[in-house]
């Protein structure tokens, strides 16, 4: 009981100090989209992270394509087999496309010619001349290859949903409405595409599917090949990389992007090189000592943080639209014709019926007009006029890091050349002058280490996609990009 007094005291003092505390206010909704400062989402670092992929095309005769479909194994195991095929010359690697991504982003690239046809004719001036086009379209034959990748937690495997499609111009067909109608011209286009959503990893190729080329001969119902698509996807951490510079977070950024060719099977090996990102770099530097790879160009720009710049090495190549026909001034002759009409008159002494006995003369001129065929003729001639840029462009906006080891780039690169003159078939080889127009472009978001040169993608012409009697290179065109500090 003599414990009594100090317990009762030390209670009195407790609750005097609870009253005394202020009450905590009232909990208000969060917004789960802002992060508080002790969050463990607050202190995720954000993912700088690309994807590089590289998509391989075999052409395989239909009966062996059968055969590898149809044996037992997985992707390794058919990939294997169609390169054991490649190596006997029972394959062939069609295309081979590279393009890096940002975990997330959007990619795109293309090899395409841009094919211009008639849409809309004039009717011919005679029973000897053809209609004339007054109207084009631009449909795009090559090779595009789309994607957006999405890394998974593992860190290896990547979900990526893609879209790849060649189109070629199978031939030029005239075409008649009726008999006795005059010819016109149009093209057949073959397309072939493989739209999907597969989880690639980075140790072995993916095997995407099939699709059936067009036929050799524009008259064959089917082709004797079949198609088998591989893809590689292979997660490039830029912090791996040998990174010496580090960037100023507040001070202009240098980048540059170069363009090497090389045959696509020493290509393949560069491509689907393992990390880290110079690797494939390295391996380049080896082939142009031994002359086995080519510079083709080389593009620098310098820019702000944050700030989107552009560089252009264009020539504005104008081409005509809208055009008049051939024609002869007309001769016009006046032709009096003379009608004789009977016309009722009205009968005074009867007014229920009309007198028919008499007909009025009516004098009627018409003025007939037509070519002369004895004057001059004269020639058509363009009136309406677009223009076309041709050459290499690049479109950057360069983000750092905060440790200043890394950089993001949103960029677009392209080159555009004037192959000349559409070439055409039948009565479309007398259709007015259409330029032919080649173009190699990608835009993707990627992530760079400072100071080290980076594979960016390809930059391939199209392939055989039937336009003027284009045939495969054998070549691809790679593209590196590399980040620097613009130092003093």
């Amino acid at each position: 009981m003599k414990y009594l007094p100090s317990t009762l005291l030390l209670g009195l003092l407790a609750f005097t100090l609870r009253a005394q505390t202020p009450a905590p206010a009232p909990a208000t909704p969060s917004d789960p989209f802002v992060k508080k400062p002790g969050d463990a989402a607050a202190k995720e670092k954000p993912d700088w992270r690309s994807c590089f992929f590289v998509l391989e095309v075999y052409a395989l005769d239909k009966n062996d394509a059968r055969s590898v479909i149809e044996s037992d194994g997985g992707n390794a195991a058919r990939y294997q087999r169609v390169a054991e095929l490649a190596k006997a010359g029972k394959a062939r690697l069609d295309t081979l496309t590279a393009l890096a991504s940002k975990n997330g982003q959007r990619a795109v690239i293309q090899g395409i010619d841009e094919v211009r046809y008639p849409t809309e004719f004039s009717p011919p001036s005679d029973d000897k001349s053809i209609a004339g086009p007054s109207a084009w379209e631009t449909r795009n034959a090559g090779d595009t290859l789309e994607l957006e990748p999405v890394i998974m937690a593992d860190g290896r495997t990547c979900d990526v949903n893609l879209m790849l499609q060649r189109v070629c111009l199978n031939s030029m067909r005239d075409t008649v409405g009726a008999v006795g109608d005059a010819l016109t011209s149009q093209p057949v286009f073959h397309n072939q595409t493989l739209a999907t959503a597969v989880a690639a990893s980075g140790s072995e190729p993916f095997f995407l599917g099939t699709y059936t080329p067009a036929p050799a001969k524009p008259d064959d119902a089917t082709s004797g090949e079949v198609w088998l698509a591989f893809l590689h996807a292979n997660i490039q951490d830029p912090n791996d990389a040998k990174s010496s510079p580090k960037a100023n977070q507040f001070g202009p950024l240098h980048l540059e992007y170069s363009i090497y060719s090389l045959d696509r099977a020493l290509a393949l090996d560069l491509l689907t090189a393992p990390s880290p990102a110079s690797a494939a770099w390295e391996k380049l530097q080896a082939l142009l000592g031994e002359k086995k790879a080519r510079f083709e160009h080389l593009t620098t720009i310098t820019t702000k943080l944050g700030q989107r710049a552009a560089t252009e090495e264009t020539r504005e190549e104008r081409y005509w639209t809208e055009g008049t026909r051939p024609s002869r001034p007309a001769a016009a002759v006046e032709r009096t014709e003379h009608t004789t009409v009977t016309e009722p008159t009205p009968d005074p002494t009867q007014t229920t019926k009309k007198d028919f006995s008499k007909s009025v003369t009516a004098t009627e001129t018409t003025t007939v007009t037509w070519d002369d065929v004895h004057s001059p003729r004269i020639p058509g001639y363009a009136s309406a006029f677009e223009t076309r840029n041709t050459g290499v462009s690049v479109e950057v906006e360069p983000t750092v890091s905060p440790d200043g080891q890394t950089v993001e780039v949103n960029q677009a690169v392209s080159e555009t050349v004037l192959l000349g003159s559409l070439k055409g078939t039948g009565v479309a080889e007398k259709y007015p002058w259409q330029p032919l127009f080649e173009a190699r472009k990608l835009r993707s978001t990627q992530t760079l280490p400072i100071g080290v040169h980076v594979l960016a993608g390809t930059l391939n012409p199209p392939g055989a996609d039937g336009v003027n009697d284009r045939t495969d290179p054998g070549r691809t065109w790679v593209l590196f990009v590399r980040a620097l500090p613009n130092e003093p």
